[in-house]
C-alpha cells in the first residue's frame, strides 16, 4: 500500500508541473500583450453597397463581413431607441425594410446618442456582430460622424 501512495502522489506531482509548464508563462506577459493592440484598420463601405450585397446573398455577406471592423459611408440616422440601446441607419432608398442595426459597447456612448438627430447624414465606424436576411446588419458601435 505504501507503495501505491507514492506512485500516485509521484504522478500527482508529475501532472502538476507538466500543466504549469503548459500554461506558457506568467499572466504579466499576456496582459502586456494585450494591452498593445494595434489600431483597428477599418474597410470603406457604402451602406448601399453593404446592403444590397446582404439583400443578394446574406450568406456570402455574413461570409465578407461578418466580425469585421467597417466604415460606413453613406447613411441616415432613422430610428434611434428611447433608452438609446440602439440606433438604425439607412441607406438611400427610404422604402428598404433592411437597415443597419448600431448598438453602444458602453454607457459613455449611449450617453453621445442623444446627441443624434434623425434624417441626418452619418458615418458609422464599429464591428460587424450579426448579418442576417431580414433584419440587416448589427454593428458594435466604435465611432460615429455626424
Amino acid at each position: 500500500m505504501k507503495k501505491f501512495t507514492k506512485w500516485a502522489i509521484g504522478i500527482i506531482a508529475l501532472l502538476f508541473i507538466i500543466g504549469s509548464c503548459m500554461r506558457g508563462g506568467d499572466d504579466s506577459t499576456n496582459n502586456t500583450v494585450s494591452k498593445e493592440q494595434k489600431p483597428k484598420q477599418y474597410i470603406e463601405v457604402s451602406i448601399d453597397t453593404l446592403l444590397s450585397e446582404t439583400k443578394a446573398n446574406a450568406a456570402k455577406a455574413k461570409q465578407d463581413y461578418n466580425n469585421k471592423d467597417l466604415k460606413i459611408t453613406g447613411g441616415t440616422v432613422r430610428n434611434i431607441d428611447s433608452d438609446s440601446k440602439y440606433f438604425t441607419i439607412e441607406g438611400s432608398n427610404q422604402w428598404d425594410l433592411m437597415s443597419i442595426h448600431v448598438t453602444p459597447r458602453n454607457e459613455a456612448q449611449k450617453k453621445n446618442f442623444v446627441n443624434l438627430k434623425k434624417d441626418t447624414p452619418i458615418t458609422v465606424y464599429g464591428t460587424v456582430s450579426d448579418v442576417g436576411d431580414i433584419m440587416g446588419i448589427t454593428i458594435k458601435l466604435d465611432n460615429f460622424e455626424q
